[in-house]
């Protein structure tokens, strides 16, 4: 039987590519089959909250700008293709160890299930003030969501929070009561894949 491997092709559009950062490094932080990786956690995190800074400063056009972007997102692909050959070599085609670092593997014939944009998402008050719960409909192909929000207005640079679990459904906690937030999910497939809500706001109560 082939073993699984991770795949090298990590180059993904500029913002699929830094939630794919993020995913690998709450996958790997903590993560007991890689108590050492190299590159370090720590050092992953500082690469990819520099592409994030840099990434939403581009937003501006400015040349400069721009061009720093690019080069830490070089710097952040450099960082995870050596992580990637220290998972490799920690996981010795163990695929429950690869599938845990949150790398995407490679596609195996017949393994490949459609990963859908998340539907119904709903927004609804929690049990205390400044609570709400956000949730979308489950998909079995889905490893993982991201669930984040934004305070209004919803803007092109808007950073949104966001927090990763395996549950569609979420409760943020210590939101502004009488304020307008907008909310989405983002779905991480078994394969990596990712699809991402629609927007939707609520003013919170």
């Amino acid at each position: 039987m082939k073993k699984p491997k991770i795949s090298t092709n990590l180059k993904f559009p500029d913002a699929e590519f830094e939630i794919m950062a993020q995913a690998i490094l709450a996958s790997m932080t903590a993560n007991p089959y890689f108590p050492a990786p190299t590159p370090s956690t720590i050092i992953l995190a500082a690469g990819t909250t520099a592409y994030t800074d840099a990434l939403l400063a581009a937003q501006s056009r400015d040349k400069n700008s721009v061009a720093n972007k690019i080069q830490r997102k070089a710097e952040l692909l450099n960082l995870l293709q050596q992580l990637a050959a220290s998972v490799t070599a920690t996981a010795n085609g163990d695929r429950a160890i690869l599938v845990s670092s949150g790398f995407p593997l490679q596609k195996e014939t017949g393994d490949a299930t459609p990963l859908q944009k998340p539907e119904n998402l709903q927004v609804i008050n929690g049990i205390n003030p400044g609570e709400q719960i956000s949730s979308v409909d489950g998909q079995k192909v889905a490893k993982s969501y991201i669930h984040q929000y934004t305070p209004d207005p919803l803007l092109p640079d808007s950073v949104w929070v966001q927090t990763f679990t395996t549950a569609s459904k979420y409760t943020f906690k210590d939101l502004v009561p009488a304020q307008k937030y907008w909310f989405k999910v983002t779905a991480i497939g078994t394969k990596e894949q990712i699809a991402i809500s629609d927007t939707l706001s609520r003013i919170v109560q």
